[in-house]
């Protein structure tokens, strides 16, 4: 039987675990649901129970009152930084899919602007009340009576960027309200507000209640998703819930809509149990006001891990990951917590790249999680490193066959191997491993690790200039380049970096240094002293790894795909 090529991504809405560090920009000092529903719970003596994810590693990420860390977490685990500038609902998931914000997306906490309201009222032939950040339940209960009385919408807006329109089913007709929404959003992409949501509601006063034709109109991403590269290779992409409204359905082949968390949960394994292949993409609603909300979740959300991780083995990685919102109404700019598991998914990708296109040529199985990978042309090897504490040093593979040649458990990788570079002049690999603060240099025909040097910062990118013999080196702790003599590796001069750093690449036609980052930002230096920055701009995606080919082209990859560069235009393509 084939095996099932799937990926599967669960977002949880609402569970942040601890203050960004840039959250008093935010007014979000202090913040932490995970933390505080956790303590709520336990001064409750009420069990927090969330099995599953602790098992994966939930309570390693962040201390739980009524689970310890466990010593074997089944997931990879760990904290997430948010980049994009804004902490709202759009901008999170659109980073999640490799596309950043650089500048925010408008807020209206004390409403919108009189002449916005104007224009939207000429615009839509309809007068509108209220104009305030409020719950969508409270406003309608507070002014639905004046709209059954006065026939004007109820407009009003939240902590996110978002501009919400309610009406009575029987005051105006769904198509009518569906039409003014449609007009609102023409608008709002001037005023960079990223969705407009119609919120039709029925009932008698007091008992009002909002139905189910809620409707979004979002703003298309800027730029390509990940979801885009999928589906236009012809991979389904499925979105659960809302994710299909917060990409206004770009990179989304199919979408099934939720009424609540229950029923997105059922859906999910339904779905689950027919996907062959693809991405099924899941977002499960916020549950704001109080703890008791989260906790509404957890027994239906223990149900589904367990159910979804007894059909895992042999599928593609399977994570659980959250946007963060506060216990009440505000979003905040919160930490975010990722569980991945990705069992049987130890392999290598070779692939080919020709015309701009890339074509997988054979998968290679590993004994572990690999670190790095460095394909060696001139003695036609590939080098794997490992770097984890029970598996570390390298495995060597013929790039033609594929066959393993060799495997060394040398301690020196032990930490993290990261990036890799060949000196021309010596024929050795030069290797930085950011955990050990060295640099390993490897001689990959007797494939022997020659010497280890100690550095002063830990390295990650690297890059190589063999005509002048220097080295270029990215540290990250300091946000700085580092350009180092190759023969002693003594530092000749270190330059201040504003982009988050990954990696670094030498393109020699044009003698430059690119380093790209996580953050999507790409600083451009010249390669002489005094090594001035010649240009930056910023690409919207997370850079990995960046390679120069040696004709006045530096790549750099993302998870969206590969991008080309000129650095003396400084302009990406």
């Amino acid at each position: 039987m084939e095996e099932r090529k799937r990926a599967l991504v669960i977002v949880m809405d609402s569970v942040g675990c601890g203050a960004a560090s840039d959250a008093a920009d935010y007014g979000d000092v202090g913040a932490d649901t995970l933390g505080h529903i956790a303590e709520a719970f336990a001064e409750n003596q009420l069990p927090f129970a969330m099995p599953h994810c602790v098992s994966w590693g939930l309570s390693n990420i962040h201390p739980l009152p009524q689970h310890a860390p466990v010593d074997s977490p089944k997931a990879y685990y760990g904290k997430m930084r948010p980049a994009a500038r804004g902490k709202d609902t759009t901008c999170g998931h659109w980073e999640m899919a490799g596309v950043i914000l650089d500048e925010p997306f408008s807020l209206f906490p004390q409403g919108f602007a009189p002449e916005m309201v104007a224009q939207l009222e000429k615009a839509t032939g309809h007068t509108f009340i209220g104009n305030k950040a409020a719950s969508g339940t409270a406003i309608i209960d507070e002014l639905g009576v004046e709209h059954l009385d006065t026939g004007s919408l109820i407009l009003y807006t939240s902590a996110d960027s978002v501009m919400q329109i309610a009406a009575h089913e029987n005051v105006v007709p769904i198509d009518e309200l569906y039409r003014v929404c449609k007009i609102a959003r023409t608008l709002c992409d001037t005023w960079r507000i990223g969705r407009v949501i119609a919120r039709p509601f029925i009932g008698a006063p007091g008992s009002f209640s909002r139905t189910s034709r809620r409707k979004d109109f979002s703003m298309n991403p800027p730029r390509p998703t990940i979801l885009n590269v999928l589906s236009e290779a012809g991979w389904p992409v499925v979105g659960v819930g809302k994710i299909y409204d917060i990409f206004n359905g770009s990179g989304i082949t199919h979408s099934v809509k939720t009424e609540n968390n229950a029923e997105g949960m059922q859906k999910t394994l339904k779905l689950w149990e027919d996907f062959e292949r693809g991405l099924l993409f899941v977002s499960l609603k916020q549950t704001r006001r109080k703890p008791g909300g989260i906790a509404a979740m957890q027994i239906p959300s223990g149900a589904l891990l367990h159910t979804l991780v007894t059909d895992l083995p042999g599928n593609r990685p399977f994570s659980v990951n959250e946007f963060p919102e506060r216990m009440a109404i505000d979003t905040a700019r919160q930490l975010v917590y990722a569980l991945v598991l990705c069992p049987a998914n130890n392999r290598l990708l070779v692939a080919s790249y020709e015309n701009r296109r890339l074509a997988l040529v054979s998968l290679i199985r590993l004994a572990g999680e690999p670190n790095n990978v460095y394909a060696d042309v001139r003695t036609g090897r590939i080098f794997v490193f490992y770097a984890a504490a029970d598996r570390y040093g390298f495995a060597v593979y013929d790039a033609q066959t594929h066959k393993k040649i060799r495997e060394s458990a040398d301690p020196a990788f032990n930490g993290s191997a990261q990036h890799c570079v060949r000196d021309p002049r010596t024929g050795h690999l030069l290797i930085t491993n950011l955990g050990k603060n060295t640099l390993i240099e490897l001689d990959p025909e007797s494939m022997r690790v020659v010497r280890t040097l100690d550095q002063r910062n830990p390295l990650q990118g690297l890059a190589h200039d063999p005509a002048r013999g220097l080295v270029f080196a990215t540290a990250p702790m300091t946000r700085t380049l580092e350009i180092k003599d190759r023969s002693a590796f003594r530092a000749l001069a270190a330059r201040r970096v504003r982009c988050g750093l990954a990696d670094a690449a030498f393109d020699a036609p044009t003698r430059t240094v690119t380093v790209g980052g996580y953050t999507g930002a790409v600083d451009i230096f010249a390669a002489r002293a005094p090594w001035r920055r010649a240009a930056a701009l910023k690409t919207g995606h997370l850079l990995r790894n960046l390679h120069a080919a040696g004709n006045g082209r530096v790549y750099l990859c993302s998870g969206c795909g590969v991008f080309e560069l000129d650095p003396r235009k400084a302009t990406s393509r």
